[in-house]
């Protein structure tokens, strides 16, 4: 790794923000543990009251994803199984649990009887072909309600949406 972007930079030619507070992120950082394991044992030691967000890549089970010949390389259908059960375990021990994943019935029966199931559009604006650009189905996947959601304004990301 390089730690350089996999993405081109397109026509921008300034990415930073004037709300960007690089110095007070990295404060915050300083208290996280980033791991570097199967999300598995990560996610087996979270307790009750711990909040997990998974964005894994998105199901391979079907031919209409954009990344199907990225995905199934390194996260297979076996992979998305394993997944949903390490949720499933986390849910009842007592996390709250927030998954995104592509909007498909394999998906769906994954998680139906133990989630809250939402389905999202999205426009896919980062593509090298515009035929792969437009707008696609996601599920938002959730343990928790959603608070009211209104728009305010925070210091490190400017505009946000908060209960």
């Amino acid at each position: 790794m390089k730690g350089q972007f996999n993405v081109p930079m397109g026509t921008k030619t300034n990415v930073i923000l004037g709300t960007d507070d690089f110095e007070d992120l990295a404060s915050i950082l300083q208290r996280a543990d980033i791991l570097h394991q199967d999300f598995e044992t990560v996610i087996d030691q979270a307790q009750e009251g711990d909040f997990i967000f998974a964005d894994p890549p998105y199901t391979v089970k079907h031919n209409f994803n954009g990344f199907v010949k990225y995905n199934e390389k390194i996260f297979h259908w076996d992979d998305q199984v394993r997944l949903s059960k390490c949720l499933i375990n986390a849910k009842n021990r007592g996390c709250l649990v927030l998954i995104t994943n592509a909007y498909h019935p394999s998906i769906l029966e994954l998680y139906e009887n133990d989630f809250d199931l939402t389905p999202l559009k999205r426009s896919s604006v980062i593509a090298a072909s515009s035929e792969y650009r437009g707008v696609y189905e996601e599920l938002l996947i959730k343990n928790y309600p959603l608070a009211p959601i209104r728009r305010a304004r925070n210091k490190h990301f400017g505009v946000i949406a908060e209960p």
